[in-house]
């Protein structure tokens, strides 16, 4: 045997013989009985509230859905903007500059393969509104 097991085996023993002398402990649930001086430890469940609950949802829905909604009026003095001139109007981001990289113009335009093989197609370029005028 190694000396490691020895003093292992050692250990035990001590271990052992320190605790034979004591006693037991106490049962879990008496003690806890007793430091509550006798009240009932029961919580009260899931169910006790439900109904609560559900009367207070249906409350609450009840009084958003009953009352009248009304849009908001423009105070006196406030200009009114026609819905025309809405959409008639475009908004640009403060940095919008920022996507416009070198480029930028090749990638808004559909690619053509003449472009790619260098060809020179305005012979055969046929525009609608040539076609229309007398």
């Amino acid at each position: 045997m190694s000396t490691e097991m020895q003093n292992e085996e050692k250990i035990r023993a001590l271990f052992e013989e320190t605790h034979e002398s004591q006693a037991p402990p106490p049962a879990f649930q008496p003690m806890w009985r007793r430091a509550l001086g006798g009240r009932e430890t029961q919580r009260p469940g899931p169910l006790r509230w439900s109904l609560p609950a559900a009367l207070a949802g249906a409350l609450t829905l009840a009084v958003i859905l009953s009352a009248p909604w009304k849009p908001p009026m423009p105070s006196a003095g406030a200009p009114v903007i026609a819905d025309a001139a809405l959409d008639s109007t475009s908004w640009h981001g403060p940095t919008d500059f920022l996507l416009r990289t070198p480029g930028y113009d090749f990638l808004e335009r559909v690619p053509e393969p003449s472009m790619a093989l260098g060809l020179d197609t305005s012979p055969f370029n046929i525009d609608s509104s040539e076609e229309n005028s007398p």
